[in-house]
C-alpha cells in the first residue's frame, strides 16, 4: 500500500533539531536573494508594490513548500535578557506598554532583539508557519475543512494560482550532492532555469502558530496527517516562488 509522506526537503540532521534552534538555518534560506518567476501574495492586493515589499524563499518540501512568517518570544525572558542594555525607567516603560497589548518585538530595536535572539534562541515560543500544498483538483472544500480541524492548524485557505514547480527527486538530489547550504540554493537556481515546469491549479495552504520546542519531523507528522486523509487529491510537486509579505 503506498503511504503518502510530507517531507521537508533538508538535511535529516537539521529536521531532528529543535525549531527555535533553526532560526539561522531558516533565516539563510528565506532570505535567499532570487527571483523565482512566480509570487504568492496574500497581504496585499496591491500586486504592483512588490518589489518594495519583503519576499522571502520559502523552504523546499515534497508537495509545496513552507515559511516562517514571523517569531513570538517569551516576554519575560526577553526583559530579562533587556536588563544589561537599558535603564531601569526604560525597561518600566516597556512593561507597561506590553501590558496594554504591544508586541514587545514591535518595541525594541531590530538589532538589539536579533542579537538577543542570536544569543538567546530559546526565548522564542513559537513561529507562524505556512505550509503551501499543491493539490490535483480543489476536492471537496467541507472534506478539506473537516480534516484541517481534526489536525494541528487552525487556519486554511485554498488559493488558485499559476506556479513554478521542481520534480521533489530532482530536489532531493540536489540536497545530496550539495556539502553547504549556499551549494543546495544555487542547485535549486540552477534547476529553476533548466527544468522547472509551469502549473496551474489550487493550493492549500495551512497556517497556524507552532511551538518552536518541536522539531521540524514533530512539524512533518502533523502536516502528514493532513495529507493522508486528502489522499487522491495530493501532487507531489516542490514549488519555488517568492512569498511577498
Amino acid at each position: 500500500m503506498f503511504i503518502l509522506k510530507f517531507e521537508v526537503i533538508l538535511p535529516v540532521k537539521l529536521k531532528k533539531m529543535k525549531i527555535y534552534e533553526l532560526v539561522d538555518i531558516i533565516d539563510s534560506i528565506q532570505s535567499f536573494d532570487y527571483d523565482w518567476k512566480s509570487y504568492i501574495v496574500t497581504v496585499t492586493e496591491d500586486f504592483s508594490e512588490y518589489k518594495e515589499s519583503e519576499k522571502i524563499t520559502p523552504i523546499p518540501t515534497n508537495v509545496g513548500a513552507i515559511d516562517f512568517i514571523e517569531y513570538v518570544y517569551d516576554e519575560e525572558s526577553l526583559l530579562e535578557h533587556l536588563e544589561e542594555y537599558i535603564n531601569d525607567r526604560k525597561l518600566k516603560e516597556l512593561r507597561r506598554l506590553i501590558e496594554l497589548g504591544y508586541e514587545i518585538s514591535s518595541l525594541i530595536d531590530e538589532d538589539l532583539l536579533e542579537e538577543l535572539v542570536y544569543n538567546n534562541k530559546d526565548i522564542i515560543v513559537s513561529a507562524y508557519v505556512e505550509v503551501f500544498i499543491t493539490l490535483k483538483d480543489k476536492g471537496s472544500e467541507s472534506k478539506i475543512r473537516k480534516v484541517i480541524k481534526e489536525s494541528s492548524f487552525n487556519e486554511y485557505e485554498l488559493i488558485k494560482a499559476s506556479y513554478y514547480y521542481l520534480q521533489p527527486d530532482d530536489v532531493w538530489k540536489a540536497l545530496d550532492e550539495s556539502y553547504y547550504l549556499i551549494d543546495y540554493l544555487n542547485k535549486l537556481v540552477k534547476l529553476s532555469e533548466t527544468s522547472s515546469s509551469e502549473g496551474e491549479g489550487t493550493l492549500l495552504t495551512l497556517r497556524n502558530y507552532y511551538p518552536a520546542k518541536k522539531t521540524m519531523l514533530d512539524l512533518e507528522k502533523d502536516v502528514e496527517v493532513v495529507i493522508e486523509r486528502l489522499e487522491g487529491i495530493i501532487e507531489y510537486k516542490t514549488l519555488i516562488f517568492n512569498r511577498v509579505l
